[in-house]
């Protein structure tokens, strides 16, 4: 006689057990849900802001920008407005993005940061009279 004809009851508990666990994890799997931690922004139909307007805008409240960087083609890239001084990383930055453009925002940024038609402007310092100037360049603008 073999083993399973002697046991056939705590085998068949057995497969049974298995069959049940198998179907409620195939029933009510767990499934991965990612935490979104950006925003997806079509650029089409937002308000477009110009090199000259910010720079215009910044200039009247004693913000030279002195470096425009462009990043790919002008219907889809970014231009990344700043302050430079030699080599050292600017304290604040203005980021106008193409019309045509999708553009991942995360929602994780920390600093000043305001975001409206294809501009955002960020400022990460600490220092309150250089944020309420941005501040008010930006008010500017959103006029």
């Amino acid at each position: 006689m073999t083993w399973v004809s002697r046991h056939v009851v705590s085998v068949v508990v057995v497969l049974f057990a298995v069959a049940a666990m198998g179907g409620i994890y195939a029933y009510a799997r767990p499934a991965y849900h990612q935490s979104s931690s950006e925003e997806a922004v079509s650029m089409s139909g937002q308000r477009i802001y110009t090199v000259a307007q910010v720079k215009h805008a910044f200039a009247s409240h004693g913000l030279l920008i002195n470096s425009v960087t462009r990043n790919g083609d002008a219907r889809t890239g970014t231009t990344i407005l700043d302050e430079r001084h030699g080599r050292i990383a600017p304290a604040w930055t203005v980021s106008l993005f193409g019309p045509d453009g999708t553009v991942y925002f995360s929602k994780n940024m920390q600093g000043y940061i305001a975001r409206f038609g294809n501009l955002m402007a960020f400022y990460g310092g600490k220092d309150p009279a250089l944020l309420t100037r941005i501040r008010a360049a930006v008010a500017d603008l959103q006029q």
